[in-house]
């Protein structure tokens, strides 16, 4: 299944307009990913402000919809799997851990056929919509791509 730009776009326009949509979205991730949100909420927002930790919800509850889009019957979340693509995420940043951020993601584009999904990640890490009151922490930066490049991994597989 492949997430287009188009489908992320649709989303956020339906988030512009209706903003009890987001809770939707968000009520949604955390029923279907019971078990992953608590693993987030308890070793993951706990390394983010509380902004960031909203950010990294935002952008999983976003990516979630966009697959139930493209294929209403996602094979089911194992968290091995998971735990297995967050520490091949981790271990690819690390080995360009000198480069720009830029350089050390581009080897995920290169492994996944989830360009648009992970774009998307990326723009919302980098280019911060207008009036963002809030500036990303490199830890937080960091966290957010690994965490949720991992989160499409599993759910493309």
């Amino acid at each position: 299944m492949i997430i287009t730009e188009a489908t992320i776009d649709k989303i956020l326009d339906q988030l512009e307009a209706d903003e009890a949509y987001q809770e939707t979205l968000t009520a949604r991730f955390e029923t279907m990913y019971e078990e992953y949100v608590s693993y987030l909420n308890q070793e993951i927002i706990t390394l983010l402000s509380e902004e960031e930790g909203d950010l990294l919800h935002f952008v999983h509850a976003i990516l979630l919809e966009a697959f139930l889009r493209a294929d209403d019957s996602l094979k089911i979340f194992e968290m091995d799997d998971f735990y297995d693509a967050e520490e091949s995420m981790w271990s690819s940043y690390e080995d360009n851990i000198k480069a720009p951020f830029r350089d050390r993601i581009t080897t995920v584009f290169d492994a996944s056929d989830e360009e648009d999904a992970l774009a998307f990640i990326e723009d919302t890490l980098v280019d911060p919509e207008e009036g963002e009151e809030f500036q990303l922490s490199a830890t937080g930066r960091d966290v957010i791509w690994n965490v949720c490049a991992a989160f499409v991994t599993v759910l493309a597989a």
